[in-house]
């Protein structure tokens, strides 16, 4: 009995939140442990302070939040700049946490407090990290920004002192998506939860718990300016609601009013008919000419039109969906619908499966079958049924969709993931893909207003596919059939790009399958700022082969730091494929130092040398009362783990327990 007993008890600590010590004393804050965060639970941009409590911060006042984006062609230079106070009595330390695209390099940090401004210095994260805290001990002012996952980064703040106002300002380099004569920018507002699927999995220790009880409603604005390099047709968002005023041609002006900051920012243009962009070479040399140093090449490149034409291949197509919590709502109805598109669009000659996932996994039928009109609609009506609840166990699902166990001579293999991508694995799945993909190409769907972008376009490029982001119910149609006219066409497979300078760099290495309407897009360092460029590929029985386009010199656009970027992912790529870790970790360093750039193992910190005459053991954490609410529901995983299971196990043993002890004392009594 003690033992049952023992173990009830461990099964409700380890469910139940971690709590700390009541408010010691009279200058505790009146604020509660639910207007509390941690990292995981913060959905937006802000600024955490940190209080007695391990882990849990409390939000700074936010006073605004501006992001200022210059678009040059496909290049896109973005500062956002947003202004705390602290408006407690107290100095104190802080995290500010906040998403970016997953693509961006992100190299500028300033930090604005009265009348000092401070520049980031990169450093290797170790160092930068010892610099930090040294300058936290002695009580100066300091930032740290550093990379949690490639599209969620933290800035740690020292020494804020009392009624203080702070200025961060961080800039990034990103390349707009072009598909199917569109070009689409993204500016990711929120860091939704994420699902962990536990220790085994390798995932890192970013938290998934619920929606934070403390938004306040972060706002922000944006201000836009755009030079398409050629006549502009249509400008819009179906994101937020923009103001576009045309400057030019080829050039706009794209505001944004001030308003919540609850989901990604997207917009998108289109240039006039006959004016979209054929193959272009965008150039940029940062060094003086003559001085030896490199060239940096944007090369943007179509496959031709004609392919479309080709005959048509029998296909097997593996569809996933995702019904886990997270996709309850909205999402799920978002879901069905592009699965319905998809599989009224198979064709006779098809054959398809269905997978659904969510804690478990479940095939719609034990065998891919023939796409009839009447397996069609058995499938839909499965479909249907289909409910969101519990948790996102990608791993089994992945897995099942890539065993390759029905082959047939002559037949297109396509996987669609239709899903939020709420998981926090993303390198374990990675792995899985690469390591398992063989003759299936992955296209993931993206669901909902703030997709994990990271991994839905990480896990796609592993898996020679594409991503497609479907942000609300409205885009179903519209995003489906570009995605399904795509995959239709016959893949140009075997792209690579040649480069007469020998000493030339390409990333990324493995260029994708390409389908109608898609760019080769790669970046290029290269030596002779001369040399040829072309690219070839294989549709089929016929080869393409494209000569040097149109070449247009760029200043300042960035394409060194993107050129970094890419050689760093293609660097952690070769690490999940086994390259040691250590050898990974100093390749990156080297690289991330020399183009001054943020990432998993190079930080930015900037230190105020200006005495700051503050006491560091003034600057105290906040103080919070620890008054619990009653039904602390913020602080269950939304995402569906498995914990609440475990409290009503752990109720149910302690139950028993006691019925078990009562009956025996009962017993004990009567003889």
């Amino acid at each position: 009995m003690k033992k049952l007993i023992t173990i009830a008890t461990a099964v409700l600590a380890l469910s139940s939140p971690a709590l700390g010590e009541d408010c010691p004393g009279e200058n505790c804050d009146e604020r509660t442990l639910e207007e509390t965060v941690t990292l995981g639970e913060l959905e937006h941009g802000g600024l955490l302070l940190e209080t007695i409590v391990p882990g849990r911060y409390v939000e700074a006042p936010i006073l605004s939040s501006h992001a200022e984006v210059r678009v040059t062609g496909m290049l896109i230079r973005t500062s956002i700049t947003q202004k705390f106070r602290n408006s407690t009595e107290n100095c104190v330390n802080g995290v500010y946490v906040f998403p970016l695209p997953e693509s961006s390099a992100v190299d500028r940090l300033v930090m604005r407090i009265g009348h000092r401004t401070i520049e980031g210095e990169i450093h290797e994260r170790q160092q930068a990290r010892e610099i930090f805290e040294q300058a936290r001990s002695e009580g100066r002012k300091s930032s740290l920004l550093e990379q949690q996952r490639p599209d969620v980064f933290t800035l740690s703040v020292s020494s804020l002192g009392p009624g203080e106002v702070m200025e961060v300002t961080i800039g990034y380099d990103d390349i707009a998506h072009y598909d199917s004569g569109t070009f689409r920018m993204r500016v990711p507002l929120v860091v939704a939860p994420r699902y962990e699927p536990g220790e085994a999995s390798g995932a890192s220790p970013l938290p998934a718990t619920a929606h934070s009880a403390s938004f306040r409603g972060l706002l922000v604005t944006f201000d836009i300016e755009l030079d398409a390099g050629a006549d502009l047709d249509t400008v819009s968002s179906i994101s937020h609601p923009v103001e576009v005023v045309r400057t030019g041609g080829s050039t706009a002006r794209i505001t944004l009013a001030e308003t919540p900051a609850d989901r990604d920012f997207h917009l998108e243009w289109r240039v006039q008919a006959g004016r979209e962009p054929k193959a272009v070479v965008f150039n940029e040399r940062p060094g003086d000419p003559g001085s030896g140093s490199p060239s940096y090449s944007m090369v943007m490149m179509f496959p031709p039109s004609h392919l479309a034409s080709g005959s048509v291949q029998p296909r097997e197509q593996i569809f996933i969906l995702d019904t886990s919590g997270s996709m309850e709502g909205q999402s799920i109805v978002q879901a069905k619908a592009a699965l319905a598109r998809a599989l009224e669009r198979l064709r006779g000659s098809d054959r398809f499966n269905i997978i659904e996932f969510n804690t478990n996994h479940r095939l719609w039928a034990s065998e891919s079958r023939r796409a009839t009109a009447q397996a069609i609609a058995d499938a839909k009506g499965w479909v249907d049924s289909l409910r969101a609840e519990g948790g996102t166990n990608m791993v089994p699902a992945l897995a099942s969709a890539l065993s390759d166990v029905q082959t047939v001579s002559g037949e297109l293999r396509q996987i669609i993931f239709i899903t939020d991508g709420l998981i926090s694995n993303e390198n374990e799945l990675a792995t899985l893909v690469r390591s398992q993909l063989g003759r299936s190409r992955l296209f993931t769907v993206g669901i909902g207003s703030a997709p994990n972008g990271h991994f839905m376009t990480s896990i796609a490029r592993h898996g020679r596919g594409t991503f497609t982001w479907i942000p609300q119910a409205d885009q179903v149609e519209q995003r489906m059939s570009e995605l399904l006219d795509k995959i239709d066409s016959p893949a140009l497979t075997g792209v690579g790009i040649e480069v007469s300078d020998r000493t030339a760099e390409i990333y990324p290495r493995a260029t994708p399958d390409l389908y109608l309407g898609e760019p080769l897009v790669t970046i290029i360092r290269h030596f002779d700022p001369n040399a040829a460029i072309a690219a070839k590929g294989v549709a089929g029985k016929r080869l393409w082969h494209q000569v040097e386009p149109d070449r247009h010199v760029v200043s300042d656009g960035g394409l060194s730091r993107l050129w970094a970027r890419r050689k760093i992912d293609e660097i952690s790529d070769r690490e999940l494929d086994g390259l040691p870790r250590e050898e990974a970790r100093k390749e990156i360093i080297e690289v991330a130092i020399a183009h001054h750039l943020v990432s998993a193992h190079t930080s930015l910190v900037a230190v105020d040398r200006t005495p700051a005459g503050i006491d560091a053991t003034s600057c105290i954490a906040v103080p919070i009362p620890l008054r619990v609410p009653e039904g602390m529901k913020m602080l269950l995983p939304r995402t569906g783990s498995l914990a609440p299971l475990a409290r009503l196990l752990g109720l149910i043993l302690l139950i028993s327990a006691a019925a078990v002890w009562t009956a025996r004392f009962r017993r004990q009594g009567a003889e």
